[in-house]
C-alpha cells in the first residue's frame, strides 16, 4: 500500500473547503494549458521561524512575485518571471532549506454530486 504524503493532501483539502465556503467560481479562472497544472505560478511554504526579510530574499532570488498568500495555511501563490518553467522553478525552491515545501498550482476540477437531480 502506497504512503500518502499527508501535509500535501490536507492542504488541498483545505483549500477546497475555504473555496467551497468562499464561494469562488471560475469566472476568473485561467483557461487550461492541457498542464495538471497552472502554467507561471507555484504554491509555496516556508518553514516556521523563517523572518520575512530571508523569505523576501528568497523571493528576489528566484524572481517571483506574491500573487496572493493564503493566510490559513500559510502558503504563498507566487508569480513566476516571464518564460521560467514551473519544474526548473521547483527544482530551485526546494534546494531552499528555508521551504517547507513547494508544488505546482494544480488545476482541480470539482464534480457535482451524481446523487443531487440536475435542474433544467
Amino acid at each position: 500500500m502506497k504512503r500518502i504524503k499527508l501535509p500535501i493532501y490536507a492542504f488541498l483539502m483545505i483549500l477546497s473547503l475555504l473555496a467551497a465556503q468562499n464561494g469562488w467560481n471560475m469566472e476568473g479562472a485561467k483557461k487550461p494549458t492541457g498542464k495538471p497544472y497552472a502554467e507561471g505560478e507555484l504554491l509555496v511554504k516556508f518553514r516556521a521561524g523563517v523572518s520575512e526579510a530571508r523569505i523576501q530574499e528568497v523571493l528576489r532570488q528566484t524572481g517571483t512575485e506574491v500573487n496572493r498568500f493564503l493566510r490559513i495555511v500559510k502558503v504563498y501563490v507566487l508569480k513566476l518571471p516571464p518564460g521560467a518553467a514551473v519544474e526548473d522553478m521547483l527544482k530551485k525552491f526546494r534546494a531552499f532549506p528555508e521551504v517547507e515545501y513547494a508544488e505546482p498550482n494544480r488545476v482541480v476540477a470539482i464534480q457535482e454530486n451524481p446523487e443531487k437531480p440536475q435542474e433544467k
